[in-house]
């Protein structure tokens, strides 16, 4: 959640000078929801959690990934049902508090990202209206770093974090 903590930090701090979000994180809550059905808040307002976690616990059954993505998120947020860990996510944006970011900011992002859309590069920039300079790298699939957190390309990211940094800090170098 790096990247979404680190701006976050950087809204309400001004001696930070500079932020990295790697990956781009913008808005968690748009990220779980695009992979649940609208029906499923209906459901958990409706006192109908019980039937969201039966479903998937069965779909859970079956795919790994999703299994992780479900105990993982319920153990970090403390939450033990699909609707209640899904509305707690939703609070975790930088919708509203992007615009009180006031340093340079480094945003990266894959563009095959199977979690966090790339689409979050563009809504994260259009957020910054304060910053001093906002700087993207979104990785394509020949570049070896498409995936999230560029997994698979860590010297990308590497090499891209550290020009920057050197670029907007060189008194620090």
């Amino acid at each position: 959640m790096g990247g979404y903590l680190a701006p976050r930090a950087a809204a309400f701090d001004n001696r930070i000078d500079g932020v990295v979000a790697f990956d781009v994180f913008f808005d968690f809550g748009a990220i779980s929801s695009r992979s649940v059905p609208p029906i499923t808040f209906w459901f958990g307002r409706h006192g109908l959690g019980f039937v969201l976690n039966a479903i998937a616990k069965i779909k859970s059954a079956f795919s790994p990934s999703l299994r992780w993505a479900l105990q993982n998120s319920r153990w970090v947020m403390g939450t033990s049902g699909l609707f209640e860990t899904a509305e707690v996510l939703r609070a975790y944006t930088l919708q509203d508090v992007a615009k009180r970011i006031t340093s340079d900011v480094l945003i990266l992002a894959g563009e095959d990202d199977h979690f966090v859309p790339v689409e979050q590069v563009k809504q994260f920039e259009d957020s910054l209206t304060r910053a001093r300079s906002v700087t993207s790298v979104i990785y394509d699939r020949e570049s070896g770093g498409a995936e999230h957190c560029q997994l698979g390309a860590i010297t990308l990211w590497h090499a891209a974090s550290f020009d920057w940094l050197l670029q907007k800090f060189p008194q620090h170098a």
